[in-house]
């Protein structure tokens, strides 16, 4: 039986978020890009024997629409535990923490998705994080992008963040934890419905989710397909072209099985 491993940092307040199901929801064509200026900024750190946050800031005038995490090294040992927007949305921080006393080198990447200023952007915090999901909505407004964070029960480990899959444009993102339930929360960023939306999930599971036609992506998700919480995202990452979504997760096993979302525009 593989014995439980406990993250080293257990003060991880935050934002997780989750979307059910893996189909294909198609909106209306894209015909010109409803946010200008759409671009990718990424910022790394190298990794230490405890949690390290790291921030990629978006230009002057720019704002956060979508974001992204990834861990490189680390042997399956380290965990995405968060990755949140500023409440201004200059820039994106993701924390990452090892799983175990000592581990293999790694590094932590932040990628912030951003964009020239639309009418409406903000982003909703969720105000009491979930026992092991959490939703949050955005009210009379449509999503633009998702962040989690997981903060509670050491042995819990992030499964999911991801706008719902349901709907074109969406309206909500969720998240959720494997392991003991703990402080759980997500982070909706939402605006106006500027129309042209789609949102692409596999049909089977697979880790890349791609953009249809001349669209590009603005919000990322998600989901580990396992219960266990030895297994760990390492990856939920924007291409720097913006087409495609790509979502890794493994224990010290090797790589498992995941589902990749991209909310495109």
């Amino acid at each position: 039986m593989r014995s439980r491993r406990r993250l080293r940092w257990l003060s991880i307040a935050g934002l997780v978020l989750g979307v059910v199901g893996s189909s294909v929801v198609a909106a209306a064509p894209a015909v010109a890009m409803p946010i200008p200026g759409l671009t990718r900024v990424d910022n790394t750190l190298p990794g230490l024997n405890a949690a390290v946050a790291v921030t990629a800031k978006c230009p002057i005038d720019y704002l956060v629409y979508g974001l992204g995490g990834e861990v490189t090294g680390g042997n399956g040992q380290v965990a995405l535990v968060s990755m949140l927007p500023n409440a201004a949305l200059t820039s994106v921080t993701v924390i990452a923490a090892p799983v175990v006393p000592a581990v293999a080198p790694w590094n932590v990447t932040a990628y912030a998705i951003c964009g020239r200023p639309t009418a409406g952007l903000h982003v909703e915090l969720s105000p009491a994080p979930g026992a092991g999901v959490d939703v949050e909505v955005c009210n009379a407004s449509v999503l633009w992008g998702s962040g989690a964070r997981q903060g509670g029960h050491p042995a819990a480990s992030l499964r999911e963040m991801a706008p719902n899959a349901a709907a074109a444009p969406p309206v909500w993102t969720r998240a959720s934890v494997n392991g003991p339930p703990g402080g759980v929360a997500s982070a909706a960023i939402c605006g106006l419905n500027l129309g042209q939306f789609s949102i692409v999930a596999p049909a089977a599971i697979g880790s890349t989710a791609t953009c249809p036609g001349m669209s590009r992506v603005h919000s990322t998700g998600g989901l580990i397909i396992s219960n266990d919480p030895a297994v760990v995202f390492e990856g939920i990452v924007p291409n720097l072209a913006l087409t495609q979504v790509r979502v890794t997760a493994r224990d010290t096993g090797g790589p498992r099985p995941t589902v990749a979302y991209a909310v495109c525009a």
